[in-house]
C-alpha cells in the first residue's frame, strides 16, 4: 500500500527540507517525509520491504517482534536526516561543503535518501538467506569466491553479501525510475556501490552516517528491536546522539565526531546492542530455528528450486514478490525427503516440534563448563576455539559419532569494531580523545561477549543417547579432532 499525503507538516528539527509526510512510528512518535522519498517508498521494489523481517525468525521465541525492513529503513531515515542536520552545524562544515560540492538542502537529502535505501537489497529472510547461501556455494562451488557469486548473481564488485550486491542493482533502478535529481542520486549510488570509501573521499562521512560503530541503522535498529521484544533493551537517548555528532577534517580527509557530552547514551546503544544480539538474536531456540532455516533453503538452493534467475532485478513487477511471503510458500510445499535431517527441520520449521532439534547447551553456564570440560580433556591452552578448528568436517565427524546430523553453529558478532570513534568537545573543535580509551564499558564489551555462547551445537532429529552421553561423545570426538589438527 502506498503512503498518502497528508497535510504539509514540518518537523521540529533544524533541517531545513519541506516535508509534506508524516507516518507513525513506534520508536519516533512520527517520522517526516520529503516529497522525493516518498517517490522512492511508493516504488515497488521498496515495497517489497514491507515483507521482509528485519529478524527472520526471533519471532519464534518473541512473538511481538515482527519488525520489517520497511520500518527500520524508514526510522533510520529519521535518524540520519537529524544527525545529517547537525552536521551542518559544524564548525568546519563550510570547508566540508566546498570539498562535497553539495548545498545544504542536497546534502540532508542525501543523507537521508541512502539511510532510506541501505536495506534495499536484502533477500527473504535477511541473513539466514545468506547463511544458507555462503554453505551452499561452499559446497557445490569450493573454487570459486563469495566476490565473484555476488557480482555473478547480481552484478557489482567487491561484494561478499548477496544482500548488498542486491542493493546496488535495485538502489540502481529506483533512482532511476523516481527521476532522482542527479547531483542527489548520483552521490547515493556511489555509496551504494561502493563498499568501503578511503578517509580522503569526500562522501565518506556520510557512509559513516549509516554505517558505523555509532550510526544511524544501529541506533534505529537497537532501539527498536529491544522494544518490540518487550521493552528491556534499546532505551537511551536518541536525541542526544543525532545533536552531538560533527564532521571532522581528519588526515587530509573527513570523519564524524562525536561530543564526549554523548559518552553515556553511545555507551548505553552499544552495551544494549550486545544484550539484544545475546538475548533475542542468538537466544538459544532463535539460533536452532535460523539453523533448521539454512537447512531447508540450502535444500531449495542445491534442487535449484531457488537460482540467480529467481531474482530478476530488471523485473521491477517479479523482483518486488521475492520476499518472505514467496520463500515461506517453498518451504511450506516441501515435501518430505529421504533426508532426516531435512525432515527434522522441516518439522522444526513449520510445525514447531521441539523434540527433533537437541541443542547440547542453553546457556552461558552450562557452556562454559562444558568448555572448561573440553580445554582439559584436549589439553587446550587458547581460551577459544574458531571456526577454522571446527569446521565443516568437523561436523561430519560429529554426525558420524552422535549418529544424527550434527552443527557447529557460529555466532557473528562483533560489540564494537575496530574503527576509532573520536570524541570531541561540546562545540564539535577540540579533540578530546576516543571512544575505546574514555569509555572502560566499551573496552570491556569484547570481553563480556567473549563469555558467551561463540557456537552452538545443534543435533537435527530425534536424538539416539540421553543429553549427558551426548554431551561426554561430544567432548571425546572434539578432543580427538583437536590433538589431530
Amino acid at each position: 500500500m502506498a503512503i498518502k499525503r497528508r497535510n504539509r507538516k514540518q518537523v521540529s528539527t533544524p533541517s531545513t527540507l519541506s516535508y509534506p509526510v508524516r507516518v507513525r512510528d513506534l520508536v519516533h512518535g512520527y517520522v517526516y517525509l520529503t516529497d522525493l522519498e516518498v517517490r522512492v517508498i511508493n516504488h515497488p521494489l521498496f515495497q517489497r520491504l514491507r515483507h521482509i523481517r528485519q529478524n527472520d525468525v526471533a519471532s519464534y521465541v518473541y512473538p511481538s517482534l515482527n519488525i520489517s525492513r520497511f520500518e527500520h529503513s524508514l526510522g533510520c531515515t529519521h535518524v540520519a536526516g537529524k544527525m545529517a542536520a547537525n552536521l551542518t552545524r559544524s564548525p568546519e562544515w563550510i570547508a566540508y561543503q566546498r570539498a562535497l560540492d553539495l548545498d545544504t538542502d542536497e546534502f540532508e537529502q542525501t543523507c537521508r535518501l541512502y539511510a532510506l535505501l541501505h536495506d534495499v537489497g536484502h533477500l527473504p529472510l535477511s541473513h539466514i538467506f545468506e547463511m544458507a547461501f555462503e554453505d551452499y556455494a561452499h559446497a557445490t562451488r569450493p573454487g570459486i569466491s563469495l566476490v565473484s557469486l555476488c557480482c555473478e548473481w547480481f552484478g557489482g564488485s567487491g561484494f561478499t553479501k548477496l544482500h548488498e550486491a542486491c542493493g546496488s542493482a535495485l538502489a540502481s533502478t529506483i533512482l532511476k525510475d523516481t527521476q532522482v535529481p542527479l547531483s542527489i542520486g548520483g552521490v547515493v549510488l556511489h555509496l551504494m556501490t561502493s563498499k568501503t570509501l578511503h578517509s580522503t573521499h569526500p562522501h565518506r562521512p556520510i557512509k559513516q552516517l549509516v554505517d558505523s560503530e555509532v550510526d544511524a541503522d544501529r541506533i534505529d535498529s537497537t532501539a527498536r528491536d529491544g522494544l518490540l521484544a518487550g521493552g528491556e533493551y534499546g532505551s537511551y537517548d536518541i536525541e542526544r546522539l543525532c545533536s552531538s555528532v560533527f564532521v571532522q577534517r581528519y588526515d587530509k580527509g573527513w570523519r564524524l565526531a562525536y561530543s564526549h557530552k554523548a559518552l553515556g547514551s553511545i555507551e548505553a546503544l552499544l552495551l544494549d546492542r550486545c544484550r539484544t544480539h545475546t538475548w533475542i538474536h542468538f537466544h538459544h531456540r532463535v539460533v536452532a530455528m535460523k539453523a533448521a532455516a539454512c537447512i531447508l533453503i540450502g535444500r531449495l538452493l542445491n534442487e535449484a528450486v531457488i537460482t540467480s534467475d529467481s531474482f530478476p532485478v530488471k523485473k521491477s513487477k517479479v523482483m518486488c514478490l521475492r520476499d518472505d511471503i514467496w520463500l515461506w510458500s517453498l518451504l511450506r510445499e516441501m515435501e518430505p525427503r529421504d533426508d532426516p535431517a531435512v525432515n527434522a527441520a522441516r518439522d522444526a520449521l513449520l510445525y514447531r516440534d521441539k523434540s527433533v532439534v537437541t541443542l547440547l547447551w542453553k546457556n552461558r553456564s552450562v557452556y562454559r563448563l562444558l568448555q572448561e570440560d573440553l580445554r582439559r580433556s584436549a589439553e587446550l591452552r587458547e581460551e577459544k576455539l574458531n571456526n577454522q578448528q571446527l569446521g565443516r568436517d568437523y561436523e561430519r565427524k560429529l554426525t558420524r559419532m552422535l549418529g544424527n546430523r550434527t552443527l557447529a553453529f557460529w555466532l557473528k558478532f562483533q560489540p564494537v569494531g575496530d574503527h576509532v570513534v573520536p570524541l570531541t568537545g561540546e562545540d564539535g573543535q577540540a579533540e578530546v580523545g576516543e571512544l575505546g580509551r574514555a569509555s572502560a564499558l566499551v573496552g570491556l564489551l569484547e570481553k563480556v561477549w567473549e563469555k558467551e555462547p561463540q557456537y552452538y551445537v545443534i543435533i537435527l532429529g530425534k536424538p539416539r543417547k540421553n543429553l549427558d552421553m551426548l554431551r561426554q561423545t561430544w567432548i571425546e570426538t572434539t578432543t580427538e579432532w583437536i590433538r589431530r589438527s
